[in-house]
């Protein structure tokens, strides 16, 4: 896994969560 996706992946979980919150 490369840094870019998991920085990718916490940005789009970070969205998501927040959306849903």
């Amino acid at each position: 896994v490369e840094l870019m996706d998991i920085v990718n992946r916490s940005r789009k979980f970070n969205k998501t969560f927040q959306g849903f919150t």
